[in-house]
């Protein structure tokens, strides 16, 4: 076979492998809100390509990823229970306090969307150990009956 070919088919892999996956975006914000007549969603953070404006209203469209993940460091109050996750950044062990910690959970996630430690909240303070980890960012996202509440960007050094 021509060496050509042979890189031609190669690289026509390559592309397929690289721009086939779904793109994801870790944002600091977004939202989606729907009603009868329709529904509109925003992420804060991604690339923008159109604006449009009117004199009642501006619309600047752009890049909108299926997949939305919310983080912050400000603690939320969830039903009047307040989350928080410290120290940020970790060097050994992060604290996960939730007061009333009944049927919440938690997933430590990397940036490459990998699900690292998945486990039940049995405490009003959870210690979730990081030394294992390699310094990078992680998402820690805390769960009430399996629904998204808050998650929070963490810094491992």
């Amino acid at each position: 076979m021509d060496l050509r070919k042979l890189f031609a088919l190669f690289f026509s892999f390559w592309c397929i492998i690289v721009f086939a996956q779904q793109q994801e975006v870790i944002s600091p914000l977004g939202k989606s809100y729907n009603n009868n007549t329709g529904s509109i969603s925003f992420t804060l953070g991604e690339f923008m390509n159109n604006t449009f404006s009117s004199p009642d209203l501006i619309l600047t469209q752009g890049f909108h990823q299926s997949k939305i993940v919310v983080v912050g460091n400000q603690p939320l109050l969830h039903q009047g229970i307040e989350i928080l996750a410290y120290p940020n950044p970790v060097k050994a062990y992060v604290i996960l306090k939730i007061e009333k910690y009944q049927d919440f959970s938690y997933m430590l996630i990397d940036m490459t969307g990998k699900i690292i430690e998945k486990r039940e909240v049995v405490s009003t303070e959870t210690e979730i150990n990081f030394n294992y980890l390699e310094p990078s960012l992680y998402v820690l996202k805390v769960l009430w009956k399996e629904e998204d509440v808050r998650s929070f960007k963490i810094t491992k050094n």
